[in-house]
């Protein structure tokens, strides 16, 4: 964790030493994690300095309640409806990022909720008379192919 404390200093020099290794610890945690087989992500170090980057950006002004969450969504996002976001979201918690699975709940909805409604789609017919259903052209026993060149000569040119 010492050596990515270091690396966490480099891009994010104006964030509290304390409040970086919680950071690596937590990642490292996530790593674990992985490892042991229940997370199927392998976060890295990667992530880790995008959330200290995102966090680093914020830095100067007045910090405000879900500043880590969202920096650490930024990451999240391809985990933001699975089932797994509340412990990860536990893991942050436990290293001292408060309030971080009410805030990832408030930014991307309820972990498992499918992220977007069914959505039922028409193709009204136009006045030229394309759109709508389409009539295939073969029927469900003829074969689906092209056209077929009899004397197999390759690279022919087309006419």
């Amino acid at each position: 964790v010492d050596s990515e404390e270091d690396l966490l200093a480099a891009v994010a020099p104006s964030r509290p030493r304390e409040e970086r290794r919680r950071l690596a610890g937590a990642f490292a945690e996530l790593r674990a994690r992985h490892g042991a087989g229940s997370l199927a992500y392998p976060f890295s170090m990667r992530e880790c300095l995008s959330v200290a980057r995102d966090l680093e950006a914020c830095a100067g002004g007045a910090e405000e309640p879900g500043d880590f969450a969202r920096a650490l969504a930024n990451v999240l996002a391809h985990d933001a409806y699975a089932p797994e976001r509340g412990a990860i979201a536990d893991v942050f918690e436990a290293h001292g990022f408060r309030d971080v699975k009410e805030h990832l709940a408030s930014l991307f909805g309820d972990a498992g909720a499918p992220a977007v409604e069914r959505v039922e789609i028409e193709y009204p017919e136009g006045d030229d008379g394309e759109g709508g259903h389409s009539t295939p052209r073969t029927g469900p026993g003829s074969p689906k192919v092209g056209k077929v060149d009899e004397t197999g000569a390759p690279g022919r040119p087309r006419s």
